[in-house]
């Protein structure tokens, strides 16, 4: 197992690190390196989950800020201890390193595809994760105090196994822009809304969909096409206004369908909701299953559908790939022309 006391010497920690020749480790050390030239700024890659990946200038001391208010939420304290099992090459698993550093925690390190040091005799205060892991280690998660999910929505099924645990289960509201989260929901507490940290202003615009100030992070105004109810202190969150499909005249968003559908969820499919062109309705739902989920197909019933009749699929495509961001494995629902492109469908079924 491999721990990084940031108490220490930074020459020590990196030091410590040398003695590891493994690529995780040196993306590791490469950051810390980074973090501690002259150099106030940083250059940080978007993940791209709602378009193309960009590359983003940022200022060290907006991390520190967003680290900042991570450690003060949390209570985070000098010689606590810390995983960090998420990629530094993404503002997730950099922004776990600036707040180890910042709040000087010991900071057990593992590659993000290999959580297996949580079956050793360890306890961790803080873990930050992506809803993938936590589901391919739920029966060793109670050994972290706070754990931290983002990246990728929370599933209803995931989230009530996380409800039976022990612990405190947090899911984080995040963009990279933003330098990690700026408000947070209480999975454990059965919370449906988000909290804002005190440091961020935040509204709605005549469309109810959320902005945010944060000129500590380097944001004055940003305005999202997320949705919102909001509430004292926060939000809840309703749905992403640039998935709307228009079919029929009917106004549908996919993310809200897909949470009626645990069945499919259940099943173990990778699935969403997603719509073509059709001459009647002008667009006409979907349902695209990457097929490499799915252990045994069988015609799929209308019935089997506790959604309203006007809202279920007309269609099943199945896929080879559905396309996904590198670090959350997130799937990006808006790249219609590879989810679509006839190399990539493998089968199309009616729904009857």
């Amino acid at each position: 197992m491999i721990q990084l006391n940031f108490s220490k010497p930074i020459q020590e920690v990196l030091a410590f690190l040398n003695q590891y020749p493994e690529g995780w480790i040196t993306d590791i050390k490469d950051f810390i390196v980074q973090w501690h030239t002259k150099d106030p700024f940083l250059v940080i890659k978007t993940s791209g989950t709602t378009g193309k990946s960009k590359e983003i200038r940022v200022q060290k001391e907006w991390m520190i800020y967003s680290a900042s208010n991570t450690i003060q939420y949390f209570e985070l304290k000098e010689g606590q201890s810390a995983l960090l099992a998420l990629s530094p090459h993404f503002i997730a698993g950099k922004m776990m390193l600036v707040r180890a550093m910042v709040a000087q925690l010991n900071l057990w390190i593992c590659p993000p595809n290999d959580l297996s040091i949580l079956n050793r005799d360890i306890a961790i205060d803080f873990c930050p994760l992506v809803p993938l892991q936590a589901e391919k280690y739920v029966n060793q998660l109670h050994k972290i105090r706070h754990l931290l999910l983002g990246g990728a929505p929370v599933s209803r099924p995931l989230e009530v196994k996380l409800q039976r645990l022990s612990i405190n289960v947090y899911q984080s509201f995040a963009m990279t822009e933003t330098l990690s989260h700026f408000a947070i929901r209480n999975i454990s507490a059965k919370e449906q809304f988000y909290k804002v940290f005190e440091t961020i202003n935040f509204g709605v615009d005549s469309s109810n969909c959320l902005w945010i100030k944060a000129p500590e992070l380097g944001q004055h105004f940003i305005q999202t096409t997320d949705v919102v109810e909001v509430v004292e202190d926060g939000f809840i969150w309703m749905q992403r206004a640039d998935f709307i499909i228009n079919s029929g005249g009917m106004k549908f968003n996919p993310e809200v369908l897909e949470k009626e559908c645990e069945f499919l969820t259940r099943r173990g499919w990778e699935f969403i909701i997603s719509s073509i062109p059709d001459v009647k309705l002008g667009r006409k739902l979907v349902l695209v299953v990457e097929s490499s989920s799915i252990k045994e197909f069988k015609e799929l019933r209308k019935d089997a559908f506790t959604l309203e009749p006007y809202a279920i699929p007309k269609q099943i495509y199945i896929v080879k790939a559905l396309p996904k961001t590198e670090f959350s494995q997130k799937i990006t629902r808006l790249k219609h022309e590879l989810i679509f492109n006839s190399e990539n469908i493998i089968l199309i079924e009616e729904i009857l």
